[in-house]
């Protein structure tokens, strides 16, 4: 299901739109023949990217990117990125990203670059655990403080699609 999430912001990126409010609130569950599908919604926020970067902020919340947060040198479509990271979260845990924090202590842990944790106390089917731990590590990755070392799109994919590391 993760792969539909990627295939519709690949849609938004390959034409220059950033998405900018992608949270558990922005998909909807569509049931398309034989399998539910991920869709993404809510393009009040959308921004058509003019320029190597955005500065405007949207809030969305615990979903939103640092470095949106911080605008002090824009931001790209690596910020959609973070955002499928905590979505990414929001499907493991079944709880939005900072659960149980104040907003101000949130906010302060995106701005760091502090992304919340995933307990490895979560109880998993053992014949499972190693996709879960692939998943885990596709958080990880797009949850990274520097958008520049945050993976692209196709990686994503590919990671999602072929398991492959990222």
């Amino acid at each position: 299901m993760l792969k539909d999430i990627i295939y519709g912001l690949e849609f938004l990126h390959s034409r220059g739109i950033l998405h900018r409010s992608l949270s558990s609130a922005s998909v909807c569950v569509v049931r398309d023949r034989s399998r539910p599908k991920l869709m993404i919604g809510d393009f009040i926020s959308l921004k058509q990217l003019s320029t190597s970067s955005a500065t405007s902020i949207i809030d969305n919340g615990a979903y939103i990117a640092p470095e949106v947060m911080d605008n002090t040198n824009g931001y790209s479509f690596s910020a959609d990125v973070w955002s499928f990271g905590m979505l990414v979260f929001t499907i493991l845990t079944l709880r939005e990203p900072y659960f149980g924090l104040s907003p101000h202590v949130a906010t302060m842990h995106i701005l760091q670059g502090k992304r919340p944790v995933l307990s490895t106390a979560i109880p998993f089917n053992p014949s499972i655990q190693t996709h879960i731990n692939h998943v885990m590590d596709i958080f990880t990755k797009c949850t990274t403080r520097e958008p520049e070392s945050r993976p692209n799109l196709s990686q994503l994919k590919n990671a999602v699609l072929f398991k492959t590391a990222l």
